[in-house]
């Protein structure tokens, strides 16, 4: 199909040949008898030679130009002229050209970018293989590298001789779209060796600011393409598929009239089984009834999640009907977040938690802004409130244990959230694109602070509408167990200055408005203070008491007790695959002092620290 010797290449253990015979290897058995590898639009047959070296297979070109074939020929290899994009023509050429000879697979390197009708032919050649128990090996060249969706950004799309945007490829894939038309075919992946690219054909021109690397929107732009797909280096999909059944006819899923506007993702152990049936009531109730619920359940058992079903089965049919109950057994808070938003059918997502209650216009609250600022992140104001789970005549119930008090600020603020959240999680409505398109993920590593962290970045690329309604009450429980109680002061600390790092590390969006209150914030900071010089001074030496405070809770944090008791925490979750976290990173000196001090003594109660001491008999 090649018509000029620019597709002539050479093969290299560094190229894509090279992944498209290690893929080869692993995908092929080999059984010593005589078999082909037949290779559709093969051009000048770049991996013949590889192939009969190294899978000891006969090798078999198929190309409509009659150059390449006689190329191949003259090179001592099975060649044959033949039309690989017309679907009735392989299926002839595959039955005379194979015969009754063994297949050990068909290869398609580059080929299917070039074929008007590929689903048909890929249909034939899923056909094929069927029939001989043989992969194909297909690649395909990357449309959606990170160099062509930049450029495209800002404006330019251009055209080349060869490379991803080749002029003489009739259809462009990206890896969703690959999928689809392989699976439309009947041919399912099993393996993948990918060629990566940092820099691909479209790398220029070298002075684009979006492509030179260090810029502040080459950063902000990859970060946000890394987070959507983890291909945006991948020049070549390389891919090796079996053939397999022929699903339903695939239709890209789109928003709908039918999808409702809000879905309610609810986490629960079953531990709190009184106040979830509070929150059914409070749902119950909702003037706008136009939303979906998820109850996640996290690691129930058996007689736990009969208790949570019942519960649900008891609800009136226009709830029961809408509440789906989804059970997870593995990871943290923020993995339960993570198959919520995945599970989601709504147009925004919100996560209410099963011992809070939000108020009659809680989604009407939402849908009023949603009005005037579609997209965006939907927020309205919550409230603080003690409470406690007291038995009277043999039934369990909530007592109030204290006033409604509003200790978080009405109007959103990036500003202000970077220091501290003002967003109770169920008074947050997110736009379910962010999760699904924008691949914006809960960290799993987070043990804590997981909404904070989501908000931040939410805001960062949507930003955030205000209803300025009060529809929520945050619940703090006086004597039951919660994410206060369940984590202590230092795994929180940890926690929060690793959202910290993770903001300062990236370049973020500011909202409008948000740049006066920077401004605001360094006048007043540059302001001399004229204080008493006894005040003066006593501020100098509460520094170095903070100084030292932080750094002796660096010691403890990084000492080989904690460090070797670090399996007993849940703490360890921070681990990643860089290796351990290191408390430095996190452990500011101007933190509070009693937070430090707090923080230094729930470390020196822990459980961790007291099952260690033997090992500072001789110093820790």
């Amino acid at each position: 199909m090649n018509d000029e010797a620019r597709y002539d290449n050479a093969y290299s253990e560094e190229n894509t040949y090279g992944a498209v015979l290690r893929l080869l290897r692993r995908s092929v058995v080999t059984s010593g008898e005589p078999a082909v590898l037949l290779d559709l639009a093969c051009g000048y047959g770049a991996i013949a030679a590889a192939v009969e070296d190294q899978l000891g297979a006969t090798y078999v070109g198929v190309d409509v130009d009659a150059d390449a074939v006689t190329a191949l020929r003259d090179g001592g290899f099975e060649a044959h002229v033949g039309d690989v994009g017309d679907p009735e023509a392989v299926r002839v050429l595959l039955r005379d050209v194979v015969g009754d000879r063994r297949v050990l697979g068909v290869t398609m390197l580059d080929g299917l970018e070039h074929l008007p009708a590929g689903r048909a032919v890929l249909a034939e050649v899923s056909t094929f293989l069927r029939d001989h128990s043989a992969p194909l090996v297909l690649s395909v060249p990357n449309n959606t590298h990170r160099d062509v969706g930049f450029k495209l950004a800002f404006g330019a799309w251009e055209y080349t001789d060869t490379g991803l945007l080749d002029d003489t490829h009739v259809h462009l894939y990206s890896e969703p779209e690959l999928e689809r038309t392989l699976r439309a075919a009947g041919l399912h992946r099993t393996d993948r060796e990918d060629f990566l690219l940092s820099k691909s054909d479209q790398h220029f021109p070298l002075d684009h600011p979006a492509l030179m690397r260090g810029t502040t929107v080459n950063q902000w732009m990859n970060a946000l393409r890394d987070q959507a797909a983890p291909n945006a280096r991948v020049n070549q999909f390389v891919w090796a598929c079996l053939p397999g059944p022929v699903p339903a006819a695939a239709v890209t899923r789109t928003s709908t009239e039918d999808d409702p506007f809000l879905t309610v993702v609810i986490r629960t152990q079953g531990r709190r089984p009184q106040q979830l049936a509070e929150v059914f009531s409070c749902l119950a109730g909702q003037t706008d009834q136009d939303f979906e619920v998820l109850i996640i359940g996290h690691h129930v058992d058996v007689a736990t999640q009969i208790v949570l079903e019942r519960l649900i089965e008891r609800q009136p049919p226009s709830i029961a009907g809408r509440t789906r109950f989804v059970k997870v057994d593995h990871g943290s808070r923020a993995t339960l977040l993570n198959e919520g938003f995945r599970l989601a059918t709504g147009q925004y997502v919100v996560a209410l938690d099963d011992d809070d209650l939000v108020f009659a216009h809680w989604v009407s609250a939402f849908r009023d802004v949603h009005r005037k600022h579609p997209g965006m992140v939907l927020r309205s104001v919550g409230s603080l409130q003690a409470a406690d789970v007291v038995s009277t005549s043999g039934h369990w119930g909530v007592r109030t244990e204290g006033p409604i008090t509003r200790p978080y600020d009405a109007e959103f603020s990036m500003v202000k959230h970077l220091v501290l959240n003002q967003t109770p999680f169920m008074t947050a409505a997110f736009p379910r694109g962010l999760f699904t398109n924008l691949g914006l993920r809960f960290d799993e590593s987070l043990t804590t602070t997981e909404d904070w962290d989501y908000l931040l970045r939410a805001a960062s690329l949507v930003g955030v509408a205000d209803s300025l309604q009060l529809t929520a009450i945050y619940h703090t429980w006086v004597s039951q167990d919660g994410s206060r109680t369940d984590h202590d002061i230092a795994e929180w600390l940890l926690n929060q200055y690793s959202v910290d790092r993770k903001i300062d590390a990236l370049p973020i969006l500011l909202p409008a408005g948000e740049t006066r209150r920077i401004r605001e914030l360094v006048k007043l900071a540059e302001q001399p203070a004229p204080l008493p010089a006894p005040v003066a001074q006593e501020s100098s030496v509460d520094h170095g008491e903070r100084f030292a405070l932080a750094q002796r809770l660096i010691s403890l944090l990084e000492s080989r007790s904690w460090r070797v008791s670090a399996p007993l925490r849940a703490v360890s979750r921070l681990r990643g695959t860089s290796g351990p976290v290191r408390a430095s990173a996190f452990v500011d000196p101007a933190t509070d002092e009693q937070i430090l001090r707090d923080a230094i003594d729930a470390v020196l109660r822990s459980r961790s620290w007291r099952s260690t001491r033997w090992l500072r008999r001789g110093g820790v």
